[in-house]
């Protein structure tokens, strides 16, 4: 194969066919998480002079010094270098994405940042405490379904996942060692108080995105043995729309040949196989296992 040959080759296998649909709700999933983010901020760290993780934090801090500077416009500056590091070592769909969650984030930030003038008495949050606990598991829920789609808001994620990839630093270590950096200036310029308040905040974040991601990408591997498999296979992919793929099989004691049906499934489609297996074959063997993580045909972005 020539050269040129192998370049239309590897092209046409580098190639991502574009849906219009994943695309437009993945737009719209940022949209309403920038706005439910940005709320949140200005309803529970605002107030109460918390600090959020990467530049969001870096953001906060600088406001809260000089708050004739606004939190977006920071925001925006601080994202231009990362961006441009970004476009050299990330895919471009990832870093559009990125610029788009950047300015869309900062622009929430800035449109709801009076929402608590607006907001009854009986609805501020005024206990610190409560408004830490409330605060971050809002923006770590929310952050989930963002990253499910492959994509992000900006800021130091970007400088976290190329780290990872080039020097094999764990993303979670960057993010803490940057966010232990942001905590420890806010010791010294408002306080040991405020400075836990934020790393409880901060702790709380991430565990709330942690369960909400392993709850969205929970599913279950599926081992199903049964004469008629044919029958079975079929009635998955047309009903619950899940691939199936055939395994040889041989029993030890009859050494009779069959084949066994593989497939993954969601949590929630797991009574659909049941209720399917049970209809053409009740005598069926079924096991079922947790998959810790699925990606690729329809379970999510390879990133």
């Amino acid at each position: 194969m020539s050269k040129k040959e192998k370049k239309k080759v590897d092209k046409k296998h580098t190639e991502v066919k574009y849906d219009f649909k994943y695309e437009f709700f993945t737009v719209v999933i940022l949209l309403v998480t920038c706005l439910i983010q940005g709320a949140a901020v200005n309803m529970f760290y605002v107030p109460h002079g918390f600090l959020s993780g990467g530049i969001t934090g870096i953001a906060l801090f600088v406001n809260y010094l000089s708050s004739n500077i606004p939190i977006s416009l920071v925001m925006i500056v601080l994202n231009i270098p990362v961006v441009l590091i970004g476009f050299k070592f990330m895919p471009k769909r990832f870093m559009i994405y990125s610029i788009i969650g950047t300015f869309v984030i900062a622009f929430m930030i800035e449109i709801t940042s009076g929402i608590n003038s607006i907001l009854p008495e009986n609805m501020i949050v005024k206990d610190p405490m409560v408004a830490a606990i409330i605060g971050s598991a809002i923006i770590g829920v929310t952050a989930a379904p963002i990253v499910q789609r492959g994509i992000s808001l900006g800021g130091t994620d970007i400088l976290a996942i190329i780290l990872s990839k080039k020097y094999s630093i764990p993303i979670g270590t960057f993010c803490i060692i940057f966010n232990i950096v942001i905590m420890s200036i806010l010791i010294f310029s408002s306080g040991l108080e405020v400075a836990l308040m934020s790393m409880i905040a901060m702790f709380i974040c991430n565990t709330a995105f942690n369960f909400m991601l392993q709850a969205m990408n929970q599913s279950n591997s599926i081992f199903i043995i049964s004469d008629k498999y044919e029958e079975i296979a079929d009635l998955l992919m047309n009903e619950v729309n899940r691939g199936v793929t055939y395994i040889e099989t041989e029993g030890a004691y009859t050494g009779t040949h069959r084949k066994l049906i593989y497939c993954i499934v969601r949590t929630a489609e797991i009574s659909s196989v049941k209720a399917i297996v049970n209809s053409i074959d009740p005598h069926a063997l079924v096991t079922i296992s947790s998959a810790n993580e699925v990606t690729g045909r329809g379970f999510g972005s390879i990133n």
